[in-house]
């Protein structure tokens, strides 16, 4: 009696244990996937831009740890397509290696990391007609992304007015009012 009692004491201790660290992956998923669905939602508000199922390349950096997790996270919420409107994404992961090779994007989500391909990414994205995002508001900054997006606490879409106008993306004036624009 005193071991079944044990028992049910360990079992209870370890889910008070891993209760907070599911929970943090179940809203750290969550987030995840309100940024993918506020970045096709952005991407619809393109003037002349894509539309219907588009491909989204995941490009990461093998050798960077942080890059490739969360490549892992933004695969398995695109796995299935994601996006309501015009718009839905649908993705895969790209190493950096094969960003010159690739030619069945439009679309580049770039991952934290990737941070010394930036100039040869907008360079692709400006002959190529590629539109590149992330949630790493530092791509978005240094000239690597046209968009960044946070959904928290609160969504906010920011867009890199440089990148936008040596790309040729211009968006609809409801959506121009709502971004940030650095």
């Amino acid at each position: 009696m005193v071991l079944k009692i044990n028992i049910i004491k360990i079992i209870i201790f370890i889910s008070i244990i891993l209760l907070p660290i599911i929970s943090y992956a179940d809203d750290h998923l969550e987030s995840n996937r309100k940024d993918i669905a506020t970045i096709s939602k952005a991407i619809g508000f393109m003037q002349n831009g894509p539309k219907g199922l588009l491909d989204m390349a995941i490009l990461y950096d093998p050798n960077s740890n942080e890059s490739l997790e969360q490549a892992k996270h933004i695969e398995a919420i695109v796995a299935e397509p994601i996006g309501k409107g015009k718009v839905r994404l649908l993705g895969k992961k790209l190493a950096v290696r094969y960003l010159e090779n690739n030619k069945k994007h439009k679309v580049i989500f770039v991952t934290k990391g990737v941070v010394r391909k930036y100039k040869r990414l907008l360079e692709k994205a400006q002959n190529n007609g590629i539109i590149t995002v992330s949630t790493d508001e530092y791509c978005l900054t240094s000239g690597g992304c046209l968009l960044s997006v946070k959904t928290t606490p609160s969504v906010e879409i920011s867009m890199n007015t440089k990148v936008a106008k040596r790309t040729g993306v211009r968006f609809a004036s409801a959506f121009r009012m709502m971004i940030v624009r650095k």
